[in-house]
């Protein structure tokens, strides 16, 4: 029986190119690695890792997960290691999957998407992305993507603030 043909699923976002279009969604799949004992992580377009702080974040309190009728409701409090710590401590073990990487950062201020932007200027290339995701009064108020191929300086400059506030008017 012959074979059907492959299909290509390669995906472009901007200037960036994934083999194909599947990707985890941030939170689900904690900082990355851990995904290796279950799936090849290399095998997605990409890995959105869990939302990171610039400084380390306990969470919320507990408890942090009620069960229901229906299932679950959590509210963690995006609990992290903060920037630095991530990429010294989980970004290598998920780069050695071969697994292309979206950074997803927060923060409570400008100044705090500044500072944790400014950390990652300069990730390694296999990170492709930073997802923002803005708190308002508990809310996620923006979430945006910037592609960083080429890109990087966005990081360094007003380039990257001025859109944030913005969005604040």
């Amino acid at each position: 029986m012959a074979r059907p043909p492959a299909v290509d699923l390669t995906t472009r976002l901007g200037s960036v190119v994934l083999d194909n279009p599947v990707m985890t969604a941030s939170g689900t799949a904690g900082h990355g690695h851990e995904l290796a004992d279950h799936l090849d992580p290399a095998a997605l377009g990409a890995v959105v890792v869990k939302s990171l702080h610039a400084e380390p974040c306990d969470g919320n309190p507990a408890p942090r997960v009620h069960a229901t009728p229906a299932g679950m409701v959590n509210s963690m409090g995006l609990q992290g290691p903060g920037v630095e710590a991530w990429l010294e401590r989980d970004l290598p073990p998920l780069l050695a999957t071969g697994a292309r990487v979206v950074a997803s950062i927060w923060g409570r201020t400008v100044e705090e998407f500044a500072r944790a932007a400014e950390l990652l200027a300069g990730a390694p290339s296999e990170v492709v992305a930073v997802e923002e995701k803005e708190e308002d009064g508990g809310e996620i108020a923006v979430v945006k993507s910037v592609i960083l191929n080429g890109r990087r300086e966005l990081f360094r400059s007003e380039g990257f603030l001025k859109p944030l506030k913005e969005a604040k008017k």
